[in-house]
């Protein structure tokens, strides 16, 4: 059985057909980031034609596929729902909450990842932030002109980003759009509260165990961080919740699912 996971999905097409898995992670280039005949490039030869041709074809949330029917008209029944695992090194990790200076990480800096907005919604709050990823204009401007205390990291090893959840008091994954929204169980496996879109995937990805905000509202983001900030409790709640649901997303749930449909391509 040959499986095709990440960005080389037109690999699909060159592989034996009966034999081929090939899943579908987001359409986000489609919808955000291409135009011309890239974006009719992308579809058909990155999307359309490879889940067409593979044996099967997964997404890695509901929204994603989803998505597939609503923008490229691929039947829902074409595409099964097999979710991302976080990986094994994510475990928890005791840590004091730091009420003094909480350490805010943020895992991603794409446009879509909202950083500015959750600059903004941090704005005058005692806490450092961690980001992860290359910094824009746009996210540099938002800094100088509020004044955050940042941390940035780029190209790190997953022993590192490890590292930073551990070290973190809060994990914040406000995305505007997303295939699944990896941080979010990423945080939850580590043990800490976690603070995150209420829009899918996120919102179902986190289940009770994240406090859900409005990605477009400052305001909303930054009542969100002041709650968790402020009451003791209610962290403690986020996390037991998060502990619980992550469990939905281990690595032998998650393989052990992919091991069935891998049996079921192999079969004559």
């Amino acid at each position: 059985v040959y499986h095709v996971t990440g960005d080389i999905t037109y690999l699909a097409l060159l592989l034996p057909r009966r034999k081929t898995v090939v899943t579908i992670h987001d359409i986000g280039n489609f919808l955000f980031g291409l135009g011309g005949l890239k974006r009719w490039i992308y579809k058909w030869v990155w999307l359309v034609l490879p889940i067409r041709y593979a044996a099967a074809a997964t997404a890695v949330s509901q929204e994603t596929r989803t998505n597939l029917e609503r923008h490229l008209g691929i039947p829902p029944e074409r595409v099964r729902v097999v979710e991302n695992c976080h990986r094994p090194i994510f475990r928890p990790a005791a840590k004091p909450f730091d009420s003094a200076c909480p350490v805010v990480l943020q895992v991603g800096t794409q446009p879509y990842k909202n950083v500015p907005r959750l600059i903004a919604a941090l704005a005058g709050l005692d806490v450092r932030l961690v980001l992860v990823g290359q910094l824009d204009h746009a996210i540099e401007t938002a800094l100088q002109e509020h004044g955050t205390a940042v941390e940035t990291h780029a190209g790190i090893t997953n022993e590192a980003l490890y590292a930073l959840y551990a070290g973190c008091d809060i994990v914040s994954f406000v995305s505007i759009g997303e295939g699944f929204g990896l941080p979010v169980i990423e945080g939850q496996a580590v043990g800490r509260p976690v603070i995150t879109a209420n829009i899918p995937p996120m919102s179902d990805v986190a289940g009770e165990g994240a406090c859900l905000v409005d990605p477009l509202d400052v305001q909303s983001m930054r009542a969100g961080f002041e709650r968790v900030l402020a009451d003791p409790d209610y962290r403690r709640r986020l996390v037991e919740a998060g502990l619980r649901n992550v469990v939905r997303f281990s690595p032998e749930r998650i393989g052990a699912r992919y091991l069935a449909l891998y049996q079921e391509v192999a079969r004559p």
